[in-house]
């Protein structure tokens, strides 16, 4: 069989071959009707076209792209004075825009508009770039186009592109990220350029190979093209400028949680309790299990089908955020806010759950089970590799020592193979708990299995309220209301 070598992509990485991507382009647009037509340049390849994304493809030919426009494309754009492609193809796709004008409902509204934009970008690629199109609606706020207004937390812009994008990323490991933000307006390049270290520690929590390849990370492009001027004969030459790259190698945990994944803009009143606490069972217990080195912990929290719980509360939380929406004439008004913060925590949730359920771990576990959740906990933070190695390596050396003793019982206190001299029992802290990797003699029980492996597992306070006995240590991550 023909082995696929693959292509090389501008900088001479091999990319995955005919069939494989392995880059996610995201590119966020303000309105692209008046567009010029401009030749963009970068690194001695040019292109003639009114937007940077056919050089992009170029440049990076095993892509998948997502377009991030604002729900604010609803107003019709007037003709530009130099009419170009994107002019044109805005023309050929301008009813799509008109029934989104006359949606009934906010769904209608930004599926209307998904349904523009895909068409829209089929035309401005043409028949020489096919690569597959997710379009992605994201709200606006004031009066960007003049006519319709939207009032809401501008936060949402983030929370949305991320839901959106994470139901990718869960799914395909992508090596690279890269942003454009050229025609990115008002907050879309900031947010973006913020998205995409969090799509990075997605990708690094889910897929696993992508921690232990070559590049130990996932690349971060960031790009920007000179400004086209507003007056200037002829067709301008504008250069696609390389701004940052970096290997993002690490999974962010942030050190406090937001209190609540779903708020209501009105002041003083907070309907959605259930869904709220819901949430930060799920990302609470798991985040600060990554946080501090609690393996056996993390395992405890995701052997319930954690991932698809979590998944469900996202989808939850969305559609409730999408049908409070209301559309008041050419006024569309949020009254739900989505924390970013907190939805990108519980994806992490889903993703760390995905990987470790695909491992087949499950609880109890065993010391070598647990040891395969080292390379996660490395992309944490390094120490904590060698934190949970070493304990892991103390137990079992102990264990062999009094085998014969364990075999004759079931379960048995991990303190009892570490009896001493002048043995004295400890309280539940913080610093023993990070010390020993959450393995605390007093709390954790043993069992030895006829092929010699160790099972482990918490005691029945640990087990039933995990939430609580994090926060009673010290071990739980702190939460904060979010300001609207």
């Amino acid at each position: 069989m023909r082995k696929d070598i693959g292509v090389l992509d501008i900088f001479g990485r091999k990319t995955m071959g005919q069939s494989g991507i392995d880059t996610l382009i995201v590119v966020p647009w303000g309105h692209p009707a008046g567009w010029r037509q401009v030749r963009y340049t970068t690194k001695g390849i040019s292109l003639d076209h009114c937007t940077t994304l056919p050089l992009l493809l170029k440049m990076f030919p095993r892509a998948e792209v997502f377009v991030l426009v604002l729900d604010s494309l609803v107003d019709e754009a007037p003709k530009p004075q130099s009419p170009s492609k994107c002019w044109q193809c805005y023309e050929e796709n301008i009813e799509h825009l008109r029934y989104a004008s006359q949606a009934k409902s906010y769904k209608e509204l930004r599926d209307q508009l998904a349904d523009f934009l895909s068409s829209y970008v089929k035309c401005l690629l043409g028949d020489q770039y096919k690569p597959v199109i997710h379009p992605v609606i994201c709200p606006a706020v004031g009066r960007p186009g003049g006519k319709w207004i939207f009032r809401g937390n501008p936060r949402d812009f983030e929370s949305i592109a991320l839901y959106d994008l994470g139901k990718t990323i869960l799914e395909k490991p992508f090596s690279s990220i890269v942003v454009d933000t050229t025609h990115g307006v008002n907050f879309m390049p900031s947010l973006t350029t913020r998205l995409a270290n969090r799509l990075a520690s997605l990708l690094l929590a889910r897929h696993e190979h992508l921690v232990l390849a070559g590049q130990r990370g996932v690349k971060i492009y960031i790009y920007n093209a000179d400004p086209v001027p507003l007056a200037s004969p002829g067709q301008p030459e504008m250069s696609l400028n390389l701004i940052a790259e970096e290997t993002h190698s690490s999974i962010q945990i942030p050190p406090v949680i937001p209190e609540n994944l779903l708020e209501t803009m009105e002041p003083g009143t907070q309907p959605f309790i259930e869904l709220n606490k819901t949430y930060f069972e799920y990302a609470g217990l798991v985040a600060s299990s990554l946080y501090y080195p609690l393996p056996l912990l993390l395992v405890h929290a995701v052997s319930q089908e954690t991932a698809a719980k979590a998944w469900d509360v996202l989808v939850k939380a969305h559609r409730e955020w999408e049908t409070r929406v209301e559309i008041l004439g050419n006024t569309v008004q949020r009254r739900l806010a989505l924390n970013p913060d907190a939805l990108y925590l519980l994806m992490l949730s889903v993703a760390v759950a995905r990987r470790l359920e695909e491992k087949g771990l499950s609880y109890p576990t065993d010391t070598r089970q647990l040891a395969q959740v080292l390379p996660l906990y490395e992309a944490v933070n390094e120490a904590h590799r060698y934190i949970i190695e070493d304990e892991l390596a103390r137990i079992e050396k102990k264990t062999v020592r009094i085998q014969r003793i364990l075999k004759e019982v079931d379960w048995t206190p991990l303190y009892l193979i570490y009896i001493e001299p002048n043995q004295h029992f400890s309280a539940v802290k913080k610093r023993t708990m990070i010390a020993h990797a959450g393995l605390q003699k007093e709390i954790v029980q043993v069992k030895l299995l006829e092929n010699g492996q160790v099972l482990l597992r918490y005691n029945s306070a640990w087990e039933n309220k995990p939430l609580q006995q994090l926060n009673s240590s010290g071990l739980l991550l702190p939460q904060y209301k979010a300001t609207s």
